[in-house]
């Protein structure tokens, strides 16, 4: 897309040949990939932190062992987004609302209604939770991702959600996450 976008082409104008119609880069003209060889920036490999290297371990592991659901959809966040700034008319910008913290308390309390999708997966087995200890994505200024928890995500206000995420992207970002924030997630939220 980004590429796309660089060289002035409309990518609604073109049919994608990758899963479920995706562009690829091959589906562009061939204009656009000399352009894009051309800019492309020059990379050196960096030895992985301590961090970094768990992190990585952990997803993979993931990945391998426990079962993944992915649930994309189209939702009307214009009553939400109301709500926010009404929320947010008199608040400082440091402690102002955002999207995030809405959307993962809703979800927090909602989870108890839904047990198979809370919990643990273990040696073949999963073990719903009755707590609900949502790990969230956080981009690293360094490069790459971390996902801490917001540990008992369902006894906590919007506010107090907000807060715990300006606390985990602080600390994720100078590395000083707790071992139960980056082991206790029970389900996992991304953007």
């Amino acid at each position: 897309h980004m590429q796309a976008q660089a060289t002035g082409i409309d990518i609604g104008q073109l049919k994608g040949s990758g899963p479920q119609g995706a562009i690829l880069l091959r589906d562009l003209p061939s204009r656009t990939e000399q352009h894009v060889e051309k800019t492309r920036p020059t990379e050196t490999a960096q030895p992985a932190s301590s961090m970094r290297q768990a992190i990585s371990e952990a997803m993979t592991r993931s990945k391998q062992t426990i079962p993944h659901y992915y649930l994309t959809m189209d939702i009307d966040l214009t009553n939400a987004q109301h709500w926010l700034a009404e929320q947010n008319q008199s608040r400082e910008p440091e402690q102002r609302l955002l999207l995030p913290a809405l959307l993962i308390s809703a979800i927090a309390r909602l989870l108890p209604r839904y047990p198979a999708l809370n919990g643990t997966f273990i040696n073949g087995r999963l073990t719903p939770s009755d707590t609900v200890n949502i790990g969230n994505t956080i981009s690293l200024r360094q490069g790459g991702l971390v996902v801490p928890a917001i540990l008992n995500a369902n006894t906590l206000t919007v506010d107090e959600t907000m807060a715990v995420l300006r606390d985990l992207t602080e600390r994720s970002r100078r590395g000083r996450l707790r071992s139960s924030e980056i082991s206790e997630a029970t389900i996992t939220v991304t953007s």
